[in-house]
Order: C-alpha cells, then structure tokens, then sequence
C-alpha cells in the first residue's frame, strides 16, 4: 500500500468573494510523481502556494508527513523535506554557478550560518558544489556568473539547485515554460534523477510532458478535482476530457 506524505484535506481558498478553490483534498504519495493540470485559473498555483506555505488556507488542513504544517511557514515546510519552484527562476544572478549552488546546500542543513567568518563549512559546501555542478549540463563552468545565462539555462540552474537539495517532496511550477525543446528535455533528465527517491507534484500545460512522465494525473477545474488516476485512466475519463482535454477520443 502506498505511503502518503503529502494530504491536502478539504482545502479552501477565497480572495474576496471569488471561490478559488473548494473542500478540495488530494493525497500524495511517496515516491510517486504526480501531474497537476487544469484549463487556467483552475487553482493549481494556489494549491501549490498553500501546499508549500506562501499562502494560508481559507479553510482545510495540510499535512505533511502525518504532522499538521497548515500554520507553518515555506522555511519551516522547507526544513521538513517539502520545497517548490516557481514560474520564475529563484537564483542569485550577481554570484556564479558553483555559489549559487553551494549557497542552497548550505541553507538546508542544519547549520546554515556556521561558514560566517570560518573557511571550513563553506569550503565543504563549495566542494559539493563543484561535484554536482561537474556531472551536470553545467560542467566546466562553475565560475559563470549566473545571471549572464540565457533565460533557459537560469531555469534549468534553478531546477538544478532544487534537485541537488535532495528534497522528499519537490513542488514544481510550470518548469518547462518558455525552454526550448531541448533545454526541456533536460529539465525533465534533471528530475528523472529524483524518481522514486522524491516526490515530485508537476503543474504543467505540456500535456505530453505530464503524460509521459508522471505517475498518477490529477486534474483540477473551477477550484475542485474532476480525477485523480493514471495516465491511461485520465485519458479515457469523460469528466477530464471534457474539463480539459478537449473532448472524447
């Protein structure tokens, strides 16, 4: 039987008198990745924002791990293992590759702020860096100042820096938006490393990425879930092709 580590339950949002989402409760399991699709405004990013703490329920509980975190704020959520990435690359652009990431590695330990004023911890900090960044797209080019990267290669640093994290459950925004064709497939090499290690919930509008890649598929329309099965089942479910597939096969 298959863990949950994740469970939205009966979550509600409202920002005034628009409902955006409605007694919606979702179950994540571990290991799994699970897709999140929907026409837009469905509610995935606000679903996403209170999973991850950057925005607190109108009603409904999150759990996380079996320990209610719906009060916790997104350092705390990151501390126990639950991260995400936004539509936007989070990276510092004045610092290079190597800092970028070994700066994150630092953070999610729990002695972030030791390397203050002591060579050691943050000399290990930029060897790990170094290893990962040398068995990546990136290697070679550790000292590259980040923000002179193309816009594609910001995103797939900052998924990067997401994945070397390790994370038990990763929260993915739209990670594919605007990469090329081949920087999205390397996005998507970058996360097949965290399969079944992590967890992964994608929200995307690339149905072929989601298809190919997730576990289980859960589509989201007017704040509610119409399904929540596999790919193959979503693709014959009426309810989701109606919402947003586009039809019946």
């Amino acid at each position: 039987m298959s863990t949950t580590l994740l469970q939205l339950h009966e979550i509600s949002q409202r920002f005034g008198k628009l409902h955006v989402l409605d007694q919606l409760t979702l179950s994540v399991h571990a290991g799994e990745t699970l897709g999140l699709i929907g026409p837009n405004g469905a509610g995935k990013t606000s679903l996403l924002n209170i999973a991850s703490g950057f925005s607190k329920p109108y009603a409904g509980k999150v759990l996380f791990k079996n320990q209610d975190i719906t009060r916790l704020d997104p350092a705390q959520r990151a501390r126990l293992g639950l991260m995400r990435s936004f539509q936007s690359s989070q990276i510092f652009p004045q610092h290079t590759i190597q800092h970028n990431l070994a700066l994150a590695l630092r953070a999610c330990t729990s002695k972030a702020y030791t390397w203050l004023g002591r060579p050691g911890p943050l000399r290990d900090s930029l060897e790990q860096a170094d290893d990962i960044v040398a068995s990546s797209l990136f290697g070679g080019r550790n000292d590259v100042v980040a923000g002179t990267l193309s816009y594609g290669e910001q995103r797939l640093l900052d998924l990067l820096i997401s994945v070397a994290q390790h994370p038990q459950m990763l929260l993915l925004d739209e990670p594919t938006a605007g990469l090329s064709k081949q920087e999205a497939a390397d996005a998507m090499a970058l996360l097949a490393g965290l399969h079944h290690q992590s967890t992964v919930v994608l929200v995307s509008h690339d149905l072929d990425l989601v298809f190919e890649h997730c576990d289980r598929i859960a589509v989201l329309n007017l704040g509610r879930l119409t399904a929540v099965d596999t790919p193959e089942a979503i693709r014959r479910h009426e309810g989701a092709q109606t919402a947003y597939l586009g039809g019946a096969e």
